[in-house]
């Protein structure tokens, strides 16, 4: 999968990489052998798609079934965000602002590319000031949205871009 979105990244560019990859036996065709770009469509947008012009009906329900489970939960992660293990690390404890020791921008920024894997964040907005190292923050990725919350307050709103930083 990775090795596919590196592929059309080196051949059309970081701006077509996909998101995801679905890995499918077969691809439904109609009956002059093109593929039914529409059916795909339909089902990546989460509706029914006529299988009456297909060759092979049967190639639908497999697909229909990644395409259901990853909207559900493939497209969506969500983890706690360990800020104990980065507040030494990258000396957040030295970092004072009002006599109150604050999480720096740039420390969000490396932590959620650690954390992530995203190695380039765009539209960065900080919400709230984290000051401690057992503070409960949770960071949830929503395709490219990406969002550290603590508690119900959201304390930082980034899209993840594609392409190297």
């Amino acid at each position: 999968k990775a090795a596919a979105a590196a592929a059309v990244t080196a051949r059309v560019g970081a701006y077509a990489a996909p998101d995801h990859v679905f890995v499918v036996e077969a691809l439904p065709k109609t009956i002059t052998n093109k593929t039914s770009r529409k059916t795909l469509q339909l089902l990546l947008a989460g509706e029914s798609a006529s299988d009456a012009s297909l060759v092979r009906r049967e190639t639908l329900p497999p697909i229909a079934a990644m395409v259901s489970e990853w909207r559900k939960t493939g497209a969506t992660t969500n983890a706690r965000l360990d800020l104990a293990k980065y507040w030494d690390e990258y000396t957040f404890s030295h970092h004072v602002v009002q006599g109150r020791t604050i999480v720096p921008g740039a420390g969000w920024l490396c932590m959620l590319a650690a954390e992530t894997d995203s190695r380039k964040l765009a539209d960065v907005a900080f919400m709230r000031g984290v000051h401690s190292a057992d503070a409960d923050v949770r960071v949830t990725k929503r395709r490219k949205a990406l969002q550290a919350t603590m508690g119900d307050e959201v304390v930082l709103r980034a899209v993840v871009a594609a392409g190297a930083a």
